[in-house]
């Protein structure tokens, strides 16, 4: 007989492009299920999202570009909200929809990555990315970045043990 919790080990989390900002197009579900894009650490960062952040996608014949909503010259019904937490989801159909299948005619059973590259201030008026497809699951390899999480030790004493110094390895 053990006593004790057995130590679980911890989730570890995977950050696919560490040292690139990247808006990922999560997989289409089909009817019924969210459209997901999420942005990783980088893209956050690079944006400066806040709390209670908001987004706002532009486009120009096949470009698109994205920006942080909160900017006076983008008006409201434009702005759309990004969750809390980490990973920062944006889940808003029509523009999942018009950005994956119009703009770039992506194949949605699969992963795509597009890569926030900043438009120089000479052409914008304000800070802003555009969006380069860097490629789908299908042809990401080896760039993942695996995040270790630190696991605690248990001490799990067994039937019979008592708590003198030899049963912690001290004699």
């Amino acid at each position: 007989m053990k006593f004790g919790v057995p130590s679980q080990r911890a989730k570890r989390k995977v950050e696919l492009f560490p040292e690139t900002p990247v808006l990922t197009i999560g997989v289409d579900g089909g009817k019924g299920t969210s459209r997901v894009m999420t942005l990783n650490t980088k893209a956050v960062e690079a944006l400066g999202l806040g709390e209670n952040a908001t987004v706002a996608f532009g486009f120009e014949e096949k470009q698109v570009f994205i920006t942080n909503g909160a900017q006076e010259e983008i008006p409201e019904e434009h702005q759309i909200r990004v969750t809390k937490g980490n990973p920062r989801k944006i889940s808003e159909k029509r523009t999942y929809t018009y950005i994956s299948e119009k703009m770039f005619e992506l194949d949605n059973s699969v992963e795509n990555y597009l890569e926030l590259q900043e438009v120089s201030e000479a052409d914008a008026a304000f800070k802003s990315f555009e969006l380069v497809v860097i490629s789908s699951t299908e042809t990401v390899e080896d760039v993942a970045v695996e995040v270790k999480e630190t696991e605690k030790e248990e001490v799990v004493f067994e039937a019979g043990e008592s708590l003198d110094a030899g049963a912690f390895g001290e004699e």
